[in-house]
Formats: structure tokens, sequence, C-alpha cells
């Protein structure tokens, strides 16, 4: 009797437990949904304020603004973070968007600008990222190299303008314009410390190693007359000519080296 009563009185005392189980987990997951769905209810925690940080001298902030307020529709728990990032740095001149909550109804999103580095053909700056942004778009005061070439060589140009300003810049020299054509030829406009302006061009094919020869010349043969010089020929195999202000046809034949 013992054993059928001990085992009767466990076997009750599972088949409760068991019992209250099935009556509590529907009424747990019943409370999740409720309290999954009061989160995500877009009438729920609302983002009422947008705080929007950053330098704004190049982008426009309300432009920012009405990005961020189309992601709105969310709440402070649902409102998708990274898509607002991606709009917001598709935007004009905005090179990294940060966007963070803040409880429990703020966005803060820090906004950092790219940077302009030359102007590119007249109606269009090229900036550090490589991109095109056109004038109309934003004004910047500051003066910049003018650079010109088809628009699918931009980031070749850019590289070339880096490496030649390099190599003029040892002699004292400033390359304020380049431009690449179509047919092949690179055409430059040089700054000397007088700040008169010296043309050159020079054919697309070994245009490095000529530029690099003339600048390690320049300062032994040219420098001294650079203020007389209106432009510079390289296109030669073994020099180059020079065309001097005071004259159209006067120009002397300077050698190269192989």
């Amino acid at each position: 009797m013992k054993i059928w009563t001990t085992a009767g009185l466990v076997w009750r005392s599972w088949h409760g437990r068991g019992l209250h189980r099935l009556i509590l987990l529907p009424l747990l997951i019943l409370a999740v949904v409720f309290f999954v769905d009061y989160l995500y209810n877009p009438q729920q925690f609302p983002i009422r304020d947008i705080v929007v940080r950053g330098q704004f001298d190049r982008i426009d902030s309300a432009q920012v603004l009405s990005t961020v307020e189309q992601f709105l529709t969310d709440n402070y728990f649902t409102v998708k973070l990274p898509q607002i990032e991606m709009r917001v740095e598709q935007l004009p001149w905005v090179f990294n968007a940060s966007v963070r909550r803040r409880w429990p109804d703020t966005l803060f999103i820090d906004v950092v600008q790219k940077q302009p580095v030359a102007q590119w053909g007249e109606h269009q700056w090229l900036n550090a990222s490589g991109d095109l942004v056109d004038k109309e778009t934003v004004s910047f005061e500051q003066e910049l190299p003018l650079l010109s070439a088809p628009d699918e060589q931009k980031g070749a140009v850019w590289q070339t303008f880096l490496r030649w300003e390099t190599w003029f810049a040892t002699n004292g020299l400033h390359l304020d314009k380049l431009k690449l054509t179509p047919q092949g030829l690179w055409y430059l406009t040089v700054s000397t410390p007088m700040h008169e302006s010296i043309d050159i061009i020079v054919r697309q094919q070994n245009a490095d190693r000529r530029i690099e020869q003339f600048c390690k010349i320049f300062s032994d043969q040219v420098i001294t007359k650079s203020s007389y010089i209106r432009s510079i020929d390289l296109r030669y195999p073994n020099g180059f000519t020079v065309a001097w202000k005071d004259s159209i046809s006067e120009s002397c034949c300077v050698g190269l080296a192989q």
C-alpha cells in the first residue's frame, strides 16, 4: 500500500505541475506578444527631437533634417539607424554620418563633411573622396587648383596632380592648372615664387619621366629667367623649347638627359 500511495502522490504532484505549466505558458507567450507589440507600436515612444552636429559651411543642415524626418514613422525602438546613416551619407558633401539614440525621444546625427581639393572644369568641385559636386550646390572661397579631363579619369588626374605638385614644389613652383585632353596631351600652368605663370605642354606618353627630368634641371638652367618665360614645350624627344614673354617667335632649346 505504501508503494502505491507514494507513487500516486508523486504522479498527482507531477500532474499538477504539468497543468500549471500548460496554463502559464500560453499566458507568458501572450504577455510577451503584447509587450513587443507595445514597444513596436509607432504611436508609443515617438522620436520628438533631432540634434544634428557637425560643420555646415558646405552641408545643408536643413536637407539633413529633411532626410532624417522621412524615417520618423518608426519609434525610438524601431527607427532604422543604419538606413538613416546611409541616406545622409548620400547627400552632397557628406563624408560620414553617425546616428545614435538617447532615451527617451532623441536622435543625435553627427555629420563629417567632405573636403574639396580642386576645381573640376568650370562647373564642378572635386572632393578628397574623388566625387564630383556641382558648384551650384555649395560655394567655396578658398583658391584651389583647376583640373580638367574626361570625368572617368578624375581619379588618375588627381593622383597625377599630387605627384607632379610635389616635384614642382622642390623648385618653389606651384601647380595651378592641369588639363588632360582626349588627344593625350597634358597642359599645365605653374606659378613661380614671384607669382609669374608658366604654361607647360607634354605628351601623355612618358609624361612622368619628362616632368621629373624637367624639374631636376629647372633650378640650374631655367629658374633665373623664369619671370621672362611664357611657355615650355616638353613634347620633343631630347629636350624642350622655351618661348619668351617679350617675343612671339623667339625660343631656345634645352636638352634633357636620356
